[in-house]
């Protein structure tokens, strides 16, 4: 491990093996592993990031010993790549003779609709030589086709007990002093962001802070969200020190954590625009815009 990444934790931590892997779907995975020259493709999908997906597409590929072709469509999303780098990969042959090549297409779900239909036939044409894993957020941007010719493995939901005894072991690892509270705290903060986690660890330890949440924050946002204080909520959203993420799910947690305090009506309207900002954060909108929106319409919620 270069001293970089080493400097890295997310890089440092990251999954090594599958007993490192926490994964609902372990077993199942390990089956198709056994059979590498017939091993299928996969979408990996979650609605969040730093779920493992990326970590165990890697895996996989380390453990196969793979010839293998990253890509990040978000950047690689056109025709032109399939045609020139993704099916130069696709049809040549594996130098290792146990196992397929594999391309990995990771953030698939920001591919363009043309380079998708292009790709399913490359699938189809290549599968003895080759298989695909693709990463998305959300996999109904995917065509139908290219699921169809997939496992679609499901990463919204890792095992939450399974995250805090990580989250405790690299805290030992790497001496950073927190309590169980602030442990347990942080877990259901940034769930299940496991990424997130570890990168709010390593700056307490460079910084040589406490783990601590903007909690006061968050509730003088939710007082002038009731007191309609437009412009409090609006400079609060574009200070650099505001996490508008973490705010919006800190308030999702208040209100049905205090549901008695909270009409049911006015509740399940305020579901939907907390959802709306999640929404607009996957599809990488402009998320202080969705959510000041968002909020201002929260706040004539809660004033009836």
């Amino acid at each position: 491990m270069s001293e970089l990444t080493n400097k890295i934790w997310t890089e440092k931590y990251r999954p090594a093996t599958f007993e490192d892997l926490i994964f609902g779907n372990k077993d199942m995975l390990l089956n198709y592993m056994k059979h590498p020259l017939g091993i299928t493709s996969f979408i990996f999908y979650s609605n969040h990031p730093g779920t493992g997906k990326t970590s165990l597409a890697k895996l996989i590929i380390s453990v196969l010993g793979a010839d293998s072709l990253c890509l990040n469509s978000s950047m690689d999303r056109g025709i032109d790549i399939i045609r020139e780098q993704v099916s130069s990969f696709a049809r040549n042959m594996s130098s290792n003779p146990n196992t397929k090549r594999c391309i990995f297409m990771d953030e698939f779900d920001q591919c363009t609709r043309i380079a998708q239909d292009s790709l399913r036939n490359l699938m189809e044409e290549y599968s003895d030589n080759t298989f695909f894993i693709f990463s998305c957020n959300d996999v109904s941007k995917i065509i139908e086709p290219i699921q169809s010719r997939c496992v679609l493995i499901n990463f919204e939901k890792p095992n939450k007990a399974a995250i805090q005894q990580r989250i405790e072991y690299i805290c030992e690892q790497e001496q950073v002093k927190a309590t169980d509270k602030e442990i347990v705290d942080l877990v259901n903060q940034c769930y299940p962001d496991m990424r997130s986690m570890i990168k709010i660890l390593q700056t307490a330890k460079v910084e040589d802070k406490p783990i601590t949440f903007n909690q006061n924050d968050y509730a003088e946002f939710l007082k002038a969200l009731k007191t309609n204080n437009i412009e409090y909520l609006y400079n609060k959203t574009y200070d650099s020190d505001f996490d508008v993420m973490a705010c919006n799910k800190w308030l999702f947690t208040h209100f049905f954590n205090n549901i008695g305090q909270y009409d049911s009506t006015k509740l399940a309207d305020i579901a939907i625009r907390l959802a709306e900002v999640e929404k607009g954060w996957t599809i990488n909108a402009n998320v202080e815009i969705v959510f000041l929106a968002n909020m201002l319409q929260i706040g004539k919620i809660l004033k009836g």
